[in-house]
């Protein structure tokens, strides 16, 4: 395998950017951004790297069963998520499972949550027919 060194400074550009508790988020500006999938035409991501993961999830097989749940959020969004689990869950759960407004590396664009429908259809189907108050 290639090592591949940068300066630090490398890490806050381009599509390789460092992001987390550690290593807030440098770049203020939002993404060109783009659905990943038409169905869902809300949930967005950095247009190239929207590309790459879609040809992947088409060469998976993956078309309309891979489906995006989470894409691009904006630092006021985030920060709504950090709220509402804090309030919700208290610090400690929040801490551990939710980035820091600032520190989530869905702010950047290239991050992209990832549903398997077969599998979530199958499973509350089957969550339905043990429980019928569902």
């Amino acid at each position: 395998m290639k090592r591949l060194s940068l300066h630090w400074s490398q890490s806050f550009r381009g599509p390789l950017i460092l992001v987390n508790r550690d290593h807030p988020l440098q770049e203020t500006g939002t993404p060109e951004l783009i659905p990943l999938d038409a169905a869902y035409p809300d949930i967005r991501m950095e247009r190239r790297a929207g590309k790459l993961l879609s040809a992947c999830i088409q060469a998976a097989g993956g078309r309309g069963t891979i489906v995006p749940v989470s894409g691009w959020r904006s630092f006021r969004e985030q920060q709504s998520i950090w709220d509402d689990t804090l309030a919700k869950e208290g610090e400690a759960f929040t801490r551990q499972y939710v980035a820091f407004p600032g520190c989530s590396e869905h702010q950047t664009g290239l991050a992209m949550d990832l549903a398997d429908l077969t599998f979530l259809q199958t499973y509350f189907r089957d969550e339905e027919k043990r429980d019928p108050t569902l």
